[in-house]
């Protein structure tokens, strides 16, 4: 199938994730394998802030990184069984800045300018490596950017799917996401679907462990099926493949963009460790979300929940007093809010519980409470609110959990916040209350109940 020549001259910044074809993807997945011998480049050459200076230049916005996007990108990749055009994109983009080194531009300019002002030809680099791969581009990058800010894009869903992109804490936020950026050969596995997210404190050696007993379930897969995992901390993203026929693992993190192949699980709990400890801890913390294809979900469902039921599942994820106090990472964040952010109420009871301090903020002044209202987690919500945390906390710049809520428009949250007390007439630090942030949003239900 020919790619329409005018969608070399889309502007992703005018909404050309909208108008590249639904199965444009697929079609340069086939183009990159097709042209494998031919081309040859170095994922060395590539790190996060290359890659985040290569989608801003292609128009889209990259504040704050682009780890949750490219982790999308590989579970989507290792559920169609694509990880092969998937390494060889990331080739052909180290060739990219490869080929800068030989223009005459300075080591400066190509590892700091970030903007699509740098004076770089990206098309014309990309037309030269192969024909069809600026288009390819495009195309990867935008589905990267509606994996990180789907929000921005709300109008390319559903309105009854508008609650969910708004909050990437959603069970259901990356198969939406994926309704609209899936390769062909996932779309015919019926898409992506969540199994199972739970969040934990873990030493290397728990790791192995987890890693150990996943693997035994992968392995006993009469189906032969990949299986995909999100592991998340607070600030980081990465993705965690495992391929039963190869009896494989992947390993893709956009700080180590080099795609991995690993066999060995102590190896791989080494990679996960240091993707997420920055100041030599000697634990964890991390949130992970279990991905397979939609037509082998209750498969998998049965396995896993047997695995979660078990003494080695509790004996790892045991909430203790030491775990619930424990700060784990440079920003402040400990196991509460992490379990705030991706929606575990049970978890957040037990930290609790175990005497965790529900009022404390990280060092961006986020609090559980402001977490999870941002979320829409309501029954975290409901937890914390239970714990007797204050309500009306705010963060640095005056946002309290009602306005949070507000801003993403999640109603139930912001009805559970009023009926526990939250002060509606509380304004930030430039003077705009809850209802101010409810109508620049335009969630005019929000705005009644505040009204």
């Amino acid at each position: 199938m020919k790619v329409n020549e005018s969608f070399y001259d889309l502007k992703p910044s005018q909404g050309s994730i909208s108008e590249i074809p639904r199965n444009i993807q697929s079609i340069q997945e086939g183009s990159v394998l097709s042209n494998m011998e031919h081309v040859k480049g170095d994922p060395n050459e590539l790190t996060h802030r290359k890659m985040i200076q290569l989608s801003t230049a292609l128009g889209y916005s990259s504040e704050g990184g682009i780890c949750g996007g490219i982790t999308h990108k590989g579970i989507e990749a290792i559920l169609s069984e694509g990880m092969d055009a998937f390494d060889f994109r990331i080739e052909k983009i180290g060739l990219l800045f490869e080929k800068l080194k030989k223009q005459d531009h300075s080591r400066r300019n190509i590892t700091e300018k970030k903007t699509n002002k740098d004076g770089i030809d990206w098309k014309g680099l990309a037309e030269e490596i192969s024909p069809g791969f600026y288009i390819d581009l495009l195309a990867f990058f935008g589905g990267v950017e509606l994996a990180r800010d789907a929000e921005k894009y709300s109008d390319f869903f559903e309105e009854d799917k508008y609650s969910i992109i708004g909050a990437p804490g959603h069970l259901e936020y990356r198969k939406t996401i994926s309704s609209l950026t899936m390769p062909i050969d996932l779309e015919a596995k019926g898409g992506m679907r969540e199994i199972i997210r739970f969040s934990g404190v873990y030493s290397e050696k728990e790791l192995i462990e987890l890693l150990n007993d996943l693997k035994k379930i992968f392995d006993d897969n009469s189906l032969k099926s990949p299986i995909a995992l999100q592991l998340a901390s607070f600030n980081h993203a990465i993705c965690v493949g495992y391929d039963p026929m190869q009896k494989n693992w992947f390993f893709i993190d956009v700080n180590k963009i080099l795609i991995r192949k690993i066999r060995n699980e102590q190896l791989l709990a080494s990679e996960i460790f240091s993707a997420f400890c920055f100041q030599g801890e000697k634990e964890i913390i991390v949130s992970s979300s279990l991905y397979c294809s939609e037509i082998f979900f209750k498969y998998f469902q049965d396995k896993i929940n047997i695995w979660t039921n078990s003494d080695e599942f509790y004996k790892i994820h045991e909430v203790s007093q030491k775990k619930a106090e424990l700060v784990s990472d440079a920003f402040g964040n400990g196991w509460l809010l992490v379990a705030a952010k991706e929606g575990h109420p049970e978890i957040v009871k037990a930290l609790l519980n175990a005497k965790a301090d529900a009022d404390r903020s990280n060092l961006a002044g986020m609090t559980a409470l402001c977490i999870a209202s941002l979320s829409g987690h309501v029954k975290v919500v409901k937890a914390l609110i239970e714990a007797r945390v204050d309500l009306n906390k705010a963060g640095p710049d005056g946002v309290t959990a009602l306005m949070a809520a507000s801003q993403n428009g999640c109603v139930e949250v912001v009805k559970v916040l009023l009926e526990g007390g939250a002060i509606k007439e509380t304004a930030t630090t430039d003077g705009y209350t809850a209802l101010d942030i409810a109508h620049q949003m335009r969630h005019d239900e929000i705005v009644n109940l505040l009204s």
